[in-house]
């Protein structure tokens, strides 16, 4: 059980942390564009 829940934290990590660079990249490309 324990492994489990270690490996949902990863992965709920891992999806915030591809979100907030995605969320970078397109804030990024606004500032250039603009």
């Amino acid at each position: 059980a324990g492994g489990s829940v270690c490996w949902l934290i990863i992965m709920i990590y891992g999806m915030v942390t591809i979100n907030a660079y995605t969320l970078m990249d397109q804030f990024g490309a606004l500032l250039i564009g603009s």
